[in-house]
């Protein structure tokens, strides 16, 4: 998605930057060095994974959100809250959050067809518990992945915010560290002056990679 902007209706949504590495000291100790340390917040999270990475999706405390990719400026993702909804959750909500992460019912796949039908309607007792939305969401080949996130949060002058984040995935442990503002311009010089060199890259795909890598 090169600079595409699939809805700029708001402008109070941050853009982002996130890199990724086995330990980022260096760049870990730069935002010591120019921010202000906050709070640690410590969280357990399962993310669900699709084919449409602009799509966000996870699981925490019984609640699922998502967030959709709306924009991209100079490399910097702006991400819009979508969805926030408690488990068990509403079927029509749940096959809306199938669609979106791009799993379709695959017709070569029956069980997870028969699974998927019927989630049109919202009669109460219809509603999809956690272990249900899990398994509906890997038998159309999605993934669930648990990860367990550590942030330390940051403030960078007066509208940016970051955070050093470790996370652990099937017990393999990374770092990222990530900026954002509502300022692209200030993201840019806030990332030349961390070093924040690399791919940008969500929480989501990063875990989905990590837990690929786990299983082979």
């Amino acid at each position: 998605m090169d600079d595409e902007t699939l809805d700029t209706e708001s402008t109070s949504w941050r853009y982002e930057w996130r890199i990724w590495g086995p330990e980022l000291d260096e760049q870990r100790s730069r935002l010591e060095q120019y921010g202000s340390e906050g709070e640690t917040e410590v969280s357990d999270d399962l993310y669900l994974v699709g084919p449409n990475r602009h799509v966000n999706a996870k699981i925490r405390d019984e609640v699922v959100e998502t967030k959709q990719l709306v924009d991209v400026r100079r490399g910097f993702q702006q991400w819009r809250p979508d969805l926030s909804e408690s488990l068990p959750a509403r079927p029509s909500t749940v096959a809306r959050l199938v669609a979106d992460l791009g799993l379709d019912r695959p017709a070569s796949a029956r069980h997870a067809e028969s699974k998927l039908n019927g989630l049109d309607h919202d009669e109460p007792e219809e509603r999809v518990a956690r272990s249900r939305l899990i398994s509906l969401v890997v038998a159309a080949s999605g993934l669930a992945v648990p990860v367990l996130k550590r942030r330390h949060h940051f403030t960078l002058g007066t509208r940016a915010r970051a955070e050093a984040v470790e996370i652990t995935v099937h017990g393999r442990v990374r770092w990222g560290v990530a900026i954002e503002s509502t300022d692209v311009e200030e993201l840019d010089r806030l990332r030349r002056r961390l070093g924040l060199d690399g791919i940008n890259t969500p929480v989501h795909v990063e875990a989905a990679d990590l837990a690929l890598r786990s299983d082979e």
